[in-house]
């Protein structure tokens, strides 16, 4: 009944700018103008930008933003 959800908006809202950003990153990489993407946009840019997405979710996984507060208190 006092149990806490396993994830709290803050979480979701990390893990929703990380499938934004994956989809931004793509986007990025698939627009490269350059031949067959070997430009700049979609190996340099696009490639950090989709490895960005893939480590927030590691941050929104380890944030224990709420947890320790209220378990401190209880």
């Amino acid at each position: 009944m006092g149990k806490s959800p396993e994830f709290l908006h803050v979480n979701r809202l990390w893990f929703f700018a990380s499938i934004a950003l994956i989809a931004i990153g793509l986007i990025l990489m698939y627009t490269d103008p350059a031949e067959y993407g070997f430009g700049t946009m979609g190996l340099t840019v696009g490639a950090i930008i989709c490895l960005a997405g893939f480590l927030v979710p590691v941050v929104a996984i380890m944030s224990t933003t709420g947890h320790n507060k209220s378990q401190e208190q209880a």
